[in-house]
This record gives C-alpha cells, sequence and structure tokens, in this order.
C-alpha cells in the first residue's frame, strides 16, 4: 500500500493499493490482480480519539482477471459507498490513551492539520 499524505498542498490523503486473490467461480479458479487508488480527508474525532478518513473518492481502479484487463468503474459507486460506509465507523488510527503523554494531550480540544507528507494533530486555538 502506498500512503501520499498533502500531495500537491491539498488537505486530502491518496492511498493506493495493489492486491492479488483467487476467484472461483464455475468449478474454475482465476488469479485476480487489483490496483486501486483512493482519495479522502482525514478528519479527527475528539470524542473518540482517533483519526477517520472520509469523503473517499476512486482515482483509478484496474482488474486483471481470467483474460480480463479493465477498469472497474461499473461497480465503483457501489463499491466506494462500501468503502466510505466502513470508514464513517472505523478509524484509520486511535490514539493511545494509555500513554499518560497521548492522554494529557488528547484531553485539549485538538486541530488536525494535512501537511506535506504528515497529519499533525495540534491544541486549538
Amino acid at each position: 500500500m502506498s500512503v501520499d499524505i498533502g500531495p500537491n498542498g491539498r488537505d486530502v490523503v491518496s492511498l493506493g493499493t495493489k492486491a492479488t486473490a483467487t476467484v472461483s467461480a464455475f468449478g474454475f479458479k482465476y488469479p485476480m490482480k487489483v490496483s486501486l487508488m483512493i482519495e479522502g480527508t482525514p478528519y479527527y474525532d475528539s470524542e473518540k480519539k482517533a483519526i477517520f478518513v472520509r469523503s473517499l473518492s476512486l482515482l483509478d481502479s484496474t482488474i486483471d482477471a481470467g483474460g480480463y484487463r479493465g477498469n472497474i468503474a461499473p461497480v465503483s459507486g457501489e463499491m466506494m459507498m462500501l468503502v466510505n460506509g466502513y470508514l464513517a465507523s472505523n478509524p484509520v488510527y486511535a490514539l493511545d490513551t494509555s500513554n499518560d503523554v497521548i492522554g494529557l494531550l488528547s484531553s485539549v480540544p485538538l486541530s488536525l492539520d494535512v501537511e506535506q507528507g504528515q497529519l499533525v494533530l495540534r491544541p486549538k486555538r
């Protein structure tokens, strides 16, 4: 998986992945390669003390399976709805509040800033 935080000075995170799987259909097994590039906006939920990604969009999707190579755009709307739904309730990172320093930091209101190559939590001003 590749991660690009704040590409081109934008407040987004881009995630890219390449995966290989085996699909069984009609008694045959087919190797399948999937390549995805998605982008979303990170935000910090102060109640859950966690970082979530919302407003995902699909930038690129390629599938190579059983002699078919192409874009999975026809099913991308449904797929992105599922992924957005999952990420709405599952954080990509949760602060370890058992650490005294993190626990103290998370007790004050925090803002999340996207900078080139990093996410920064700062006390709100």
